[in-house]
Parts: structure tokens; sequence; C-alpha cells
């Protein structure tokens, strides 16, 4: 995919904890194919309720997603942007997979699907809270195996959209990318990293070592999630948090990072 320009004045931290040690090519290559699953895909719903006169129109669908060893079927809930498609008569254009913070989809996400939009790129953003965080913090708490479950499904979800998008009459399926803020940018750097069929990323304040960001982590979901399960425990400290964590997070994208094109991913 050509690549992806997006200027955006910002102040973030960065999370990165340095008490990983680096994984044999070994060790990366068993990640890396754990997550060449296949996915199979419905499209449940889609409205679209613009007008010939809009320069974007944008479709609300639901996508139901199966795919290896999972739990229960994941539903997807997917705002796609596309330029005015009788305008695009046959034209053939690239597309992104957008991945949302903590919380979900917000404005920044809008404004940028629009501006992929302006630009000839289907936006596609996927709503769902891959890692249950506003869930847990709110409602109860998941297994805390469900922290790497978010992995397969994040996976699962752009492969299933990546699908979609193929069978797209108006879509490049050779220039496919992905976009992440934050929570969305771990997740969609793991992403990136396992599925070389995406062609360019831009992930926006993420970070690796996922314990640690779990651990120390001032972001009120997470905080509240990290409160319940220090309770939970009897943890005593942020260390002793940390430290449970490792027990159950045995991926990460800092393990596979290695494996990304530099000229590929904008930060």
């Amino acid at each position: 995919m050509d690549r992806i320009i997006i200027f955006l004045c910002l102040f973030f931290l960065s999370f990165t904890s340095y008490s990983r040690d680096p994984l044999s090519d070994e060790e990366i290559s068993y990640i890396i194919n754990e997550f060449q699953f296949d996915v199979v895909y419905k499209e449940l719903s889609s409205s679209n309720n613009s007008s010939n006169w809009d320069d974007c129109w944008v479709y609300k669908k639901k996508v139901d997603v199966q795919y290896p060893n999972m739990t229960e079927p994941l539903q997807l809930s997917v705002s796609y942007y596309i330029p005015n498609r009788n305008r695009l008569a046959d034209k053939k254009i690239p597309m992104v997979v957008m991945l949302p913070p903590t919380g979900g989809m917000n404005l920044l996400d809008r404004r940028m699907a629009d501006s992929f939009c302006e630009q000839s790129t289907v936006a596609a953003i996927i709503e769902n809270d891959f890692a249950n965080i506003v869930y847990q913090a709110q409602e109860k708490l998941l297994p805390p195996e469900d922290h790497e479950r978010s992995y397969y499904r994040a996976v699962a979800g752009v492969k299933a959209m990546m699908a979609l998008g193929a069978n797209d009459p108006n879509v490049n399926k050779e220039k496919m990318g992905i976009f992440g803020v934050s929570l969305g940018g771990i997740l969609g750097a793991f992403v990136m990293s396992t599925q070389p069929q995406i062609a360019a990323g831009y992930v926006i304040v993420a970070g690796g070592d996922v314990p640690a960001i779990l651990a120390q982590s001032q972001q009120e979901d997470v905080s509240a999630i990290r409160r319940k399960r220090m309770s939970e425990q009897g943890l005593k400290d942020r260390e002793q948090y940390e430290a449970f964590l490792r027990q159950y997070l045995s991926i990460d994208p800092m393990d596979v990072a290695s494996t990304m094109l530099p000229e590929t991913l904008k930060m």
C-alpha cells in the first residue's frame, strides 16, 4: 500500500518495559504461525443512510466471524467509509482497517475515517472493544486469560474485514493497511506483525510489554480493572499485579515487532 502520510501534532507517553527477554527466531515463528488461522465471516446487516450528493458514504455493518478454538461467535460492529460509489464507478482504491482506543470509536476516529475517504481510501472502523476493557471496568472481571484472547479477537476481526474488503468491487485487495490509536495501536501493531498481507500501518500512542502497561497505566478503566483484580487476588502493589499478569500474557507486540519492515510502519 502506498505510504499513508498523516500529519498530527500530539504529545504522548508510551510505556515500554525492558524486563522482557528477546525471543528466539523459533519462538517468534511459533507465535506467527499460531495466528495464521482462517476465518469465516458473514455479513448480517448493512445500512447506508448517505445520499447521492454525499462525497463519502458511511455504511453501518454487523459482521459475524468464526475462527478456530473460539469460545463463542464474534460479532463485529463496523462503520465502513467509502467514497461515493457512483463516482468511483469501477475504480479500485486502498483500504484501511481502523482499531479505536479504549472506550471505543470517538471523534478522532470518525474524522480520520473522513480524511481517508477524502483521499480515496476506504476506512473500516471496527468498533468492538476487543480487550473487554470497558466491560470489566464497569461490570465484572473476566478470567485473566481473557487478556491474551484479545489478540485472537483482533486478528480475527481484521482478517474478516480484509476478506470483506477483498470482495468489495471498489477495493484494491493488494493495498490494505491498518490504523490504530492507543489500545488500537497495541493490537494493530500485533496484527500487522503476524499478518504479512497487511501492506502498511500507522499506530499512535501504542506501546509494548502489555503486563507493564496494565500495571502502570493511569487510564480510568484500566486502573479500575487493576484495583478490582488486586483486591480479588490479594495483591499488595503494582509489582505483584504485573507479576501476576505475566503468568497469563505469554505473547506481546514487542515479541514479534522485528518481523515488520521499518518502511511499512509509521508511529
